[in-house]
């Protein structure tokens, strides 16, 4: 039997789930939530933070968000500049 893994990404946050013989089940994928939010934190210090984690860091380094992450794709790194 197949099983599917479905990853959905939306401007404000990233949902999993596993389809498996007709079950559908979604994963935690951060803090016990079945979603985590679309963040991303580029540290000074070339660390790399996603999700809650990436919040918690703003506070301490608010210049290492990623306003927008899927420009990281299409354009150079915001730390480029």
């Amino acid at each position: 039997m197949a099983t599917t893994l479905a990853i959905h990404f939306d401007p404000a946050a990233i949902h999993a789930a596993v389809d498996s013989d007709g079950r559908l089940d979604l994963i935690a994928l951060g803090r016990g939530k079945a979603g985590m939010p679309m963040s991303i934190h580029l540290g000074l210090d070339d660390s790399v933070f996603f999700g809650e984690e990436a919040h918690d860091q703003m506070e301490h380094d608010p210049s290492g968000i990623v306003d927008d992450p899927c420009l990281l794709y299409t354009s150079p790194s915001p730390r480029d500049s």
